[in-house]
């Protein structure tokens, strides 16, 4: 998976935190790019300054920059086999890694799950979804409880005519299959799809005949298909036998489903919300999906996306 240059992690307080990064640096290794660790602390405003012993004042902001930077140093002298710089900002933990981003030109930022206790999957973790939806490169919520399953889900979908989404389902495709082949699994592509309305057609007061409705999800079905082997068309899946599943349903359920059936160590799908464009998952759709996810997640925006932060 050579295809990363500028990687950029952030640090949680997290007990599992020096082995997710410990597993970016090889992935920095493996694709010899350079790695950075940042951490955002809290701005204090007025509350900024103490009195000292002498009553002179003490920058407290800066002691509390001064001693997280020295804990990521901490945590940087580990990594033995890519060199490692750090970054301490003061702010929106957030914005602060976007404006990071973009400024800088990381492509991708790793991350472990803040995730709430009480939430099954992603759903309580502010930062990370905050991240999700508005960071314009790849972001990978590793999680390490799931680093001992090995397949790969791909979630792509739906097909408009669009040439840059089709290009976004490649890019999820190509990533996944060179995910499956690092870690020695599989890789299972889904897809769900529907007639919209038929729900409507069927029972509406000026409903078709059943068996033409019957003929337009066929229809429906086969344009999938198509689409769904054109998106393979060109991808190098050679001694992969990757495993399709085109399921009919809603994308949330039909997602969530595989996901529970093949346990994954890593999903791959697109996140956009974005006035005019259809994307894999939009919205309130991905963060059903995400918030009912207990896999390690790389979720990526389609090109050309703009980030509303930093702008």
């Amino acid at each position: 998976m050579q295809r990363f240059h500028e990687i950029l992690v952030l640090v949680s307080s997290d007990p599992e935190m020096p082995r997710v990064i410990a597993r970016a640096a090889e992935l920095a290794e493996r694709n010899r790019a350079r790695l950075t660790l940042i951490d955002v602390v809290p701005g204090l405003g007025t509350r900024r300054l103490g009195r000292g012993s002498a009553s002179s004042d003490i920058d407290l902001q800066a002691l509390l920059v001064e001693a997280r930077r020295n804990e990521l140093e901490e945590l940087a002298a580990r990594v033995m086999t890519v060199e490692t710089r750090v970054v301490v900002e003061v702010g929106v933990r957030f914005a602060k890694v976007i404006e990071r981003v973009i400024e800088y030109e990381h492509d991708l930022v790793i991350t472990a799950p803040d995730r709430s206790e009480s939430h099954r999957g992603l759903g309580g973790s502010s930062t990370t979804l905050h991240l999700l939806r508005k960071c314009p490169v790849p972001v990978w919520v590793d999680d390490p409880r799931t680093w001992g399953r090995q397949d790969v889900v791909v979630a792509i979908g739906p097909f408009p005519e669009d040439g840059e989404i089709g290009s976004l389902n490649r890019m999820l495709v190509e990533l996944g299959v060179s995910l499956a082949r690092i870690q020695g699994g599989q890789v299972h592509i889904a897809h769900a799809w529907r007639l919209e309305g038929e729900h409507l057609l069927r029972n509406s007061k000026v409903r078709l005949p059943a068996a033409r409705v019957d003929a337009l999800v066929d229809e429906e079905r086969v344009a999938n298909e198509k689409t769904f082997d054109q998106i393979l068309d060109g991808i190098d899946i050679t001694g992969m036998d990757p495993q399709l599943h085109l399921v009919e349903g809603r994308a949330a359920d039909v997602i969530n489903r595989v996901v529970d059936d093949v346990q994954p160590g890593v999903v791959v799908m697109g996140t956009l919300a974005r006035a005019g464009l259809r994307g894999l998952i939009i919205g309130n759709t991905a963060e059903r999906i995400l918030g009912d996810l207990e896999a390690s997640v790389i979720a990526v925006k389609p090109p050309g996306f703009v980030s509303p932060v930093g702008g």
